[in-house]
């Protein structure tokens, strides 16, 4: 028998050797036929370029690992203790997985699954008021592999539940009005006294125009309500620049300049019935306009009790004024 030629087939058996760069390359390995007369073939040399694999500090990051729900709480006052409830989807396919709730106290990164979640930040307690949420409830949705940012801001509301008529405000006044039924911010009103620094006085030369500039002649949007005077003082100090409201707004005394307005009316009236502001004998100024040319003043009664009201010539009459404001 004439001898024939036995043909080899070669599958891919390579001694692997790794490079720099993520690259692999293959040494060829030969191989020999059945029968030792036959010629070998050998696999010819190749690159094989493989992506190098994503890591971050030689670990491997996994998929999801950003997925969660960062909440940050912000403006609480010094020695208060926020409390801020998430609410969500159980975390585990279980049939014995329970739905999340947690309770934070301070800014914390949750490492949530994906789903619809529901911030819940409660009122905190503080000396002189409270800390209040400007958003008490907030839903959240979280996506897979992506972070979800919430600030809990909280703003400091004064309250005056432990005080009462003729007691010391924050400001350093006298409390001449009470309503605890009125929203927070707005239950008590104080009044500069004599006391109040730097001092406040209704001697001969503290007498004021109700306004110098566009707003003697030009009607001023004011009210006369409980409430009213500080909006009042905000729109006569736009149109005015200087007189009665301005002169209010620039004392520096408690709290400081821009906290103390005009009194409307009405608060005026209150600060006269209390009998706690030291007024006596004299005209003053309310921040409530009657029309165009003409506001709203009263004369306090002697030695407290109500005065009467009447209106008084914004171009050229000059009576007193008292700082108030509300809290």
């Amino acid at each position: 028998m004439g001898r024939s030629a036995v043909l080899v087939r070669l599958v891919g058996v390579c001694a692997v050797t790794a490079v720099a760069g993520g690259v692999l390359a293959s040494a060829p390995v030969s191989a020999q036929a059945p029968d030792a007369r036959s010629s070998s073939a050998a696999t010819p040399n190749m690159s094989v370029a493989v992506p190098a694999p994503v890591s971050g500090n030689g670990v491997t990051l996994r998929a999801g690992r950003k997925t969660g729900l960062k909440v940050k709480i912000v403006g609480v006052t010094a020695g208060g203790r926020a409390s801020v409830k998430v609410t969500g989807p159980k975390q585990s396919t279980g049939k014995k997985g329970k739905k999340y709730s947690r309770v934070i106290h301070r800014s914390m990164t949750l490492k949530v699954r994906p789903g619809k979640y529901k911030v819940r930040a409660l009122t905190v307690a503080a000396t002189g008021g409270r800390d209040v949420p400007a958003v008490a409830t907030k839903k959240l949705r979280v996506r897979k592999n992506k972070l979800t940012r919430f600030t809990v801001r909280y703003t400091l509301v004064t309250t005056c539940s432990g005080l009462a008529v003729g007691g010391t405000g924050p400001g350093g006044g006298k409390v001449f009005f009470k309503d605890m039924t009125r929203a927070p911010g707005s239950q008590c009103m104080e009044a500069v006294v004599a006391s109040t620094l730097p001092a406040w006085s209704d001697n001969a030369g503290s007498f004021y125009q109700w306004c110098v500039g566009t707003g003697q002649t030009n009607n001023v949007v004011t009210g006369t309500g409980i409430g009213a005077g500080k909006v009042n003082t905000d729109n006569m100090v736009a149109a005015c620049t200087s007189g009665a409201a301005n002169s209010v707004r620039d004392y520096t005394g408690g709290l400081g300049a821009g906290t103390w307005s005009l009194p409307s009316l009405d608060e005026l009236n209150a600060l006269d019935v209390s009998g706690v502001g030291g007024l006596t004998g004299f005209s003053y100024w309310s921040s409530s306009q009657y029309d165009a040319s003409r506001a709203w003043a009263q004369a306090v009664g002697s030695g407290g009790g109500s005065g009467w009201q009447f209106t008084n010539n914004k171009l050229d009459s000059t009576i007193h004024v008292r700082p108030v404001r509300a809290f």
